[in-house]
Parts: structure tokens; sequence; C-alpha cells
């Protein structure tokens, strides 16, 4: 079977999977007699992680009928997967209980991290569902005009494990870039704002540590170059900008517009 049969046969199997949870309503997406792993089987063992499992799955479901291409279909059948064997592998859960889940005491960390990554997960899926597309640099969407002022609103970007949301305003002060995000499995914030200008195509903003007290060694530059959709958003001064976030946050990445549904 080729590249594109096998992809297919991943789009038919989690298909299934998601029908699944229109049958059962209060297990997850997946049958627990089978579960395969460790964390399916706290993922059973825990009511609230089940029905997030199985809202989830009733997203991708939607997510994969709102697309609107083979490719963005494609794109989402090797993106679950991807995101199941992270889930799988980023919560610290390992096998050591003999095939069963861990005492409730010894699982809750876990548990708290898997909530975040299916929160992230649902977000961006949620995404997709109103947007009718794969959000990208590569997704073909209009790229935001800097001249006409079509730029203003609300963004989001997000993979495995964060999620963060970009707003570009304008006032009486000018204009103005503010991002947040959320990341990993203790959820680490990245907090950032800052007056903007245009600057040869892009969008640059300057944020201080401290707004009262300006310094250069505490400023993190954020370039915003428009792209398929939204901006692709880089900081400059990769230490400066830690200031700003928690260990794992992260601010640069790939920002669509989100659409109206969901600002």
């Amino acid at each position: 079977m080729g590249t594109r049969g096998s992809v297919l046969a991943i789009v038919a199997a989690f298909a299934s999977f998601a029908i699944a949870d229109t049958v059962a309503q209060s297990g997850p997406s997946f049958d627990c007699a089978t579960a395969r792993n460790v964390t399916e089987r706290v993922i059973c063992a825990e009511p609230e992680l089940a029905r997030v499992d199985r809202e989830m799955a009733a997203i991708w479901r939607r997510a994969l009928a709102a697309a609107q291409t083979a490719t963005d279909r494609e794109t989402l059948a090797r993106d679950q997967v991807e995101w199941l064997k992270g889930r799988d592998e980023g919560c610290f859960l390992d096998d050591s209980w003999n095939g069963k889940p861990p005492p409730p005491a010894e699982r809750s960390w876990s548990v708290s991290c898997l909530t975040l990554l299916y929160s992230y997960r649902t977000s961006f899926l949620e995404d997709v569902v109103s947007l009718g597309h794969v959000p990208g640099p590569n997704s073909g969407a209009a790229v935001p005009s800097l001249a006409s002022g079509d730029h203003f609103g609300r963004y989001a970007s997000g993979g495995f494990g964060w999620y963060g949301t970009m707003t570009i305003t304008s006032d009486q002060a000018g204009l103005a870039v503010s991002i947040e995000s959320e990341a990993g499995p203790t959820a680490h914030f990245c907090r950032v704002a800052g007056k903007a200008r245009i600057i040869d195509g892009k969008l640059v903003a300057l944020a201080y540590h401290d707004e009262d007290q300006p310094k250069d060694n505490e400023r993190c530059t954020l370039v915003l170059t428009p792209a398929a959709g939204g901006f692709t958003v880089e900081g400059q001064e990769a230490e400066q900008c830690r200031f700003f976030c928690g260990a794992r946050g992260n601010l640069s990445g790939h920002y669509y517009r989100t659409p109206p549904s969901r600002r």
C-alpha cells in the first residue's frame, strides 16, 4: 500500500474510532476492554478524562468532515496519530503497576497533564471545524495586508502540548501586540505585550519585562511576518524573551486568524 493509501486507511480507522463516540455515552472513545497501554487504562479509570477523550473524538470527526481537501484530511489523520503517540508518552505514565492503572494518589499529576493535553488539542480542532481547513503557512489562506489594515484581530497557534492566542490592536497610542500561551504538562504560561510598528512589511513589537523601567537586556522583540491566514511570529532575543515565559513556554510559531465564532 502506498503512502496515500496508508493515510486514507488511517482516516478510515479514525472515523470508526470517532463513530464509537456516539455509542459510548459515559466511557472514552475507545473500548476499555482492549485498552492498549497504561495511559488508556488511566483514561478509562477517570470519568472526567473519559469524557474529554470522548468529546475530542467527536470534534476530531467534525474537523475531518469540515476539511475541504484530501490533503487536509490526510494532515489531520497524521497529526492525530502523532498526537496520540505524544499523549501516551508525554505524561510520565509507565506499566509498573502490572497492567493496571496506578492508584489515584499515584496518578493525579498525570491526570492533570492529560487534561491539559486534551484541552490544547480540542481547542485546535475546534478552530479547524470553524475554519474549514487546517491552518498553517502552507494552507493557501489569504495573507493579511498591513497596508490595508485587515490585520487587526485575534489569532491562535498550537501544536502538541501547547496552545496560544495573539491579539493585534490599534488605539490612540498606536499599534500593540499581545500574546498569551500555555504549554507543557504543568501549564507553563507565556504572557507578552508591547507596542508595535510596521517595518519593511513586517510588524515589529517591543516588549519589556518592566515597562516602567525599560532595559535593552530585558527586551523581547517580536517580529510578525505576514503569512497564509495569519503571521509567522519569531522572538528575536531567545534568552530575553524567556523573561515572559515559564520553562516550557513558547511564543514563536504560525498564528492563524481565528474565525468569528471562536473569538
